[in-house]
């Protein structure tokens, strides 16, 4: 914009369309008395009131505006850092696929911590023990490829699962017929008891229906399921020795396990996936049915699944406020979509076969010991720990980071150990395990995985908590961008109406979002008279207006 030179020029920098505006308006309302802009003091206060409104527009320039999922630069997964069986199984699958490396690794250490069936724990000194299992969530989009993924990882869970049963089939069987016969002798015993009444009869009944007691047909072994409701998860638990894994690659069972589905109350059930992270003794009510009682239970979970499924979580009641959903490693990296290589390189056999051997060893080495063995770490490696858990209890205090982060970071301590700890375990593998203590890398590796896990964590959860905004926020940028008439200001009634919003809270959410992203800014318009204020206003992003 340029003024004449008689009075002040401003011709280095572009006044915004309100500023265009404002002066025009201001031009007008001189009207027959422009003579005074000539006078040596009007024309000193004009050029200061034009000075500031050129400083106020230079400091208003636009800047790049930023995507509403705003998940690129996150911090990678440590791959390198992982022990070689894990490593290449991770680079490998992610290779196949074309899915991000950060997905396949949360899952792989799930599966990993699965194969400990419950039946490891860390020594962290004192009272301290960490249960060695995950929870891990990857978030992904739909197209990413969850399902072939999350087959990859967990097919030889499936496989080992197949192979208990089939070694516990025969038992099954000879114990099914023994409580077939006792049950047929309590029915004749019945029977007799019923038509003379005598003390032997009924001697002879009580006989029989202590034997048919006594006789128990166990249970097929379940190491693996992929959606329960809690009670019939803690069914699944007690039967199984109190251990169970759960991994799903669409996450609708999630909030299933944590009870809001099926709740009569609308209220949830999460109690047993706060305790089963832990390990700490819960007692199931069942109406009409004997209580679940479970001293020790552990459960590991792995769940690929959109941000849809995290919100879910988040809305469960209690499920914040007890701290279920700062129990997950959470992965949310950026998809590989429009940029997936059409020739990636195969999976290689002796990648799978070295991952599920290391699977199936731990599986198949711990699912009968009844006590849990317990790893400890190496001087330096509890050196490294106790540094690092004095830098975040500073970080805890008000102001800092972890602080924020409310439950999660005071966790992220035990997460660490956990992580250090299914290192170890893969990198010793289980004949080596339990006679070596955890070293120093294993540790300062789990402190940068938990480091990385932070990142994610406030990511995922910030834009889980805004999906709503986040879609609304779309519809308004692709309104923005398809307009037939681009006007360079746009006023809350319009967005209002052009996307068919049914509240103005609605509407002003998402301008508020795109706001935040640096799509729109609110407009300079002064008002002038005393008339009813117009719609709020807001200019948009001078890179929609060239789409």
């Amino acid at each position: 914009m340029s003024i004449n030179e008689e009075t002040v020029t401003v011709n280095t920098i572009d006044l915004s369309p309100a500023a265009a505006e404002e002066f025009q308006r201001f031009a007008e309302l001189l009207g027959d008395k422009s003579s005074i802009i000539w006078q040596p003091e009007f024309q000193s206060r004009f050029r200061n009131l034009l000075a500031d409104e050129a400083v106020e527009d230079f400091l208003y320039q636009w800047e790049e505006p930023t995507s509403l999922h705003s998940n690129e630069g996150l911090a990678t997964f440590p791959v390198e850092g992982l022990p070689p069986v894990l490593r290449d199984m991770v680079t490998g699958v992610a290779e196949a696929l074309q899915v991000s490396p950060d997905l396949v690794a949360v899952i792989a250490l799930a599966a990993l911590s699965s194969a400990m069936v419950g039946r490891v724990k860390v020594d962290v000194g004192g009272t301290w023990h960490e249960t060695v299992t995950l929870y891990a969530l990857g978030i992904a989009e739909s197209g990413n490829r969850k399902s072939a993924a999350m087959t990859q990882l967990t097919r030889p869970l499936h496989e080992i699962q197949s192979k208990l049963r089939e070694a516990m089939d025969a038992d099954r069987q000879k114990a099914a017929i023994k409580k077939s016969v006792a049950e047929q002798r309590v029915k004749a015993a019945k029977k007799k008891a019923e038509k003379d009444g005598s003390f032997d009869a009924l001697n002879e009944l009580e006989d029989a229906m202590a034997d048919f007691d006594a006789i128990e047909v166990p249970a097929l072994p379940s190491l693996i399921v992929n959606d329960a409701t809690p009670e019939a998860m803690a069914l699944a638990l007690e039967a199984n020795g109190e251990r169970l894994s759960v991994f799903d690659a669409e996450g609708g069972g999630l909030s299933t396990m944590a009870g809001a589905r099926y709740s009569s109350n609308g209220g949830s059930n999460i109690d047993l996936l706060l305790k089963g992270h832990v390990g700490d003794p819960i007692s199931t009510k069942r109406v009409g049915r004997e209580d679940v009682v479970l001293d020790s239970p552990i459960i590991s979970m792995g769940i690929m699944s959109q941000a849809q499924t995290l919100r879910e979580l988040i809305n469960v009641p209690n499920a914040k406020g007890r701290g279920l959903v700062d129990r997950f490693l959470i992965a949310a990296p950026p998809d590989k979509l429009g940029y997936r290589s059409m020739t990636p390189a195969s999976l290689r056999p002796e990648v799978v076969d070295a991952y599920t051997d290391l699977l199936s060893s731990y599986v198949m080495g711990l699912w009968t010991v009844e006590d849990r063995y317990t790893l400890r770490m190496s001087a330096d490696a509890a050196d490294a720990l106790h540094a690092y858990e004095e830098r975040c209890e500073v970080r805890l205090r008000p102001g800092g980071d972890l602080r924020a982060m409310g439950g999660f970071g005071s966790k992220l301590v035990g997460s660490a150990v956990r992580l250090a700890a299914l290192h170890h375990l893969a990198h010793m593998g289980v004949q080596r395990a339990f006679i070596y203590e955890i070293g120093a890398a294993s540790v300062k590796w789990g402190i940068q995985a938990a480091e990385w896990s932070l990142e994610h964590y406030r990511y995922a959860v910030a834009m889980a908590g805004e999906v709503a905004d986040v879609n609304d926020a779309d519809k308004v940028l692709n309104w923005l961008r398809n307009r037939t008439s681009k006007t360079e200001v746009v006023s809350l009634r319009d967005v209002h109406r052009m996307c068919n919003f049914t509240t103005k809270e609605q509407t002003e959410a998402a301008i508020a979002m795109l706001v935040e992203h640096g799509w729109m800014r609110e407009a300079k318009v002064r008002r002038t008279g005393s008339g009813r204020p117009g719609s709020p206003k807001w200019e948009v992003h001078p890179c929609l207006l060239d789409e």
